[in-house]
């Protein structure tokens, strides 16, 4: 089973991917827990370009960012016979978001690069559940706002934030037919969220 958690920044989705993975092993599954950007050597140093160099232009950015994507799904494709489900915080959605909606690239570049992904990658690309967390603007700013180490995503405006949010609603719109798509309203703490997930997948859980 392949998971994908969605959401903007402070939306919590990297401390529920990793509540999440830890309930999973503890019910007897073998977990792989991952990230885009990250989760390779390669994609890591991307990572780590990306937040140093606050002046990269939005199209390099991009495909950065899509060299990160196919390093992971390299890996997934390597990994998923070794574990019953893996995790991911973020995938291709993020892209569209926040490069084409945020940044404002062309949606069309976006959508060309990953046709030629999805040809290469189709099995790794579309996860079984997408569940895309959110909460309101005015929360998610007050939770980023109180990290003691904001990245240059973080600290983008409100106009940026309420095109991040927009956007996400019409990416969900495009691939709901595709994807799981379930959309849920970050209101808990992140070991209830985690179980909410549960329950929702716990159908496909062999």
């Amino acid at each position: 089973m392949y998971i994908v958690l969605e959401g903007a920044d402070g939306s919590g989705k990297t401390t529920i991917c990793q509540q999440l993975a830890k309930k999973l092993k503890k019910m007897g599954y073998t977990v792989l827990l991952t990230r885009e950007p990250g989760s390779t050597i390669i994609g890591e140093k991307i990572r780590e370009l990306v937040l140093e160099f606050k002046e990269l232009e939005y199209l390099p950015e991009l495909f950065l960012f899509i060299t990160d994507r196919c390093c992971h799904y390299e890996k997934m494709k390597k990994e998923r016979m070794n574990h019953d489900i893996i995790i991911s915080d973020r995938n291709f959605f993020s892209s569209f978001v926040y490069q084409g909606f945020g940044h404002k690239v062309d949606l069309d570049i976006i959508a060309k690069v990953h046709d030629i992904l999805e040809r290469q990658y189709f099995d790794t690309m579309y996860p079984d559940y997408l569940f895309y967390l959110y909460a309101s603007p005015e929360e998610l700013r007050r939770r980023v706002e109180s990290r003691s180490n904001m990245n240059k995503f973080d600290k983008k405006d409100e106009y940026f934030l309420k095109d991040i949010l927009d956007g996400y609603e019409k990416v969900i719109e495009k691939y709901k037919r595709k994807i799981k798509i379930t959309k849920l309203e970050n209101t808990e703490e992140p070991s209830i969220m985690a179980d909410i997930i549960i329950s929702l997948i716990s159908k496909d859980l062999i």
